[in-house]
């Protein structure tokens, strides 16, 4: 296979996805409805915030992070940390001493 001339649209990478989840969805049906109904709620939002959270937790630095999600704002961005116990309870322990 050659190399590909032109990137995907949005519009081709949502389709792909959702065709995809539907059939895993389907597939599930039967043996797990509560987590087939979840898996078909899937959005290619899901996989945006979820790059997102795994590069805070690989500690990227945070002025990357909106021009790698695209975001303009970067308290859009700061919405993607998420706050670990270990993390909390790590940094109490050192401002307490």
């Amino acid at each position: 296979m050659g190399p590909i001339d032109k990137a995907l649209s949005s519009k081709a990478i949502y389709t792909g996805f959702k065709n995809g989840v539907k059939k895993v969805a389907e597939d599930i049906m039967s043996k797990d409805s509560e987590s087939a109904a979840k898996i078909d709620k899937a959005t290619t939002h899901w996989l945006h915030r979820s790059n997102g959270t795994h590069s805070t937790d690989l500690d990227m630095p945070i002025p990357v992070l909106p021009g790698i999600l695209g975001h303009s704002n970067i308290s859009v961005t700061c919405g993607y940390f998420l706050t670990k116990k270990d993390a909390l309870s790590d940094a109490i322990k050192i401002l307490a001493n």
